[in-house]
């Protein structure tokens, strides 16, 4: 098996029972086709970068599973019929696994909505400290910017003397 996972977005105005109703079918999908599901999670509602079907925010749903590329191509099929989902998009996470030995638990933990992941770059950089232990360069002793105007009348009175 292969694991796949899939962020949808999906109409504001859905209530809670709406967005249960729509994970089971694709869950109960996923189930028949011969996947299985790691995790599933809403990432609650948020403000879109530009309007999707008249509307300018979504609730985004996330679904991580396993399963054949069959298993996709149907959920894909599913997902584009069904009215309230304004976008979605799938991606292969991993190539062949044992589904028998796969640690469902611990890939659970792993899942971090909109990149909340943490990074040593980040952490050095809030340190103050770049690579290699060096102190950052300090900006705040930079000279005030001249505006145009003042630059030009400067040079005119040099011509003139």
């Amino acid at each position: 098996m292969i694991k796949y996972e899939t962020l949808m977005v999906v109409r504001p105005d859905l209530t809670d029972e709406e967005i249960g109703d729509l994970h089971g079918k694709v869950a109960k999908r996923l189930a028949d086709k011969g996947g299985m599901e790691i995790a599933f999670q809403n990432w609650g509602k948020r403000k879109l970068a530009y309007e999707l079907k008249d509307n300018m925010k979504g609730v985004y749903l996330y679904w991580r599973y396993l399963g054949l590329g069959t298993v996709v191509a149907d959920i894909e099929r599913q997902l584009s019929i069904l009215e309230p989902c304004l976008r979605f998009i799938t991606v292969r996470l991993d190539g062949p696994i044992d589904a028998t030995s796969f640690d469902f638990e611990a890939d659970r933990a792993g899942i971090n909505p909109f990149g909340a992941r943490k990074s040593a770059r980040s952490d050095e950089r809030r340190d103050g400290f770049g690579e290699e232990g060096r102190e950052t360069p300090v900006v705040a002793d930079a000279p005030e910017a001249v505006p145009a105007v003042a630059v030009a009348q400067e040079a005119k009175a040099g011509e003139e003397a």
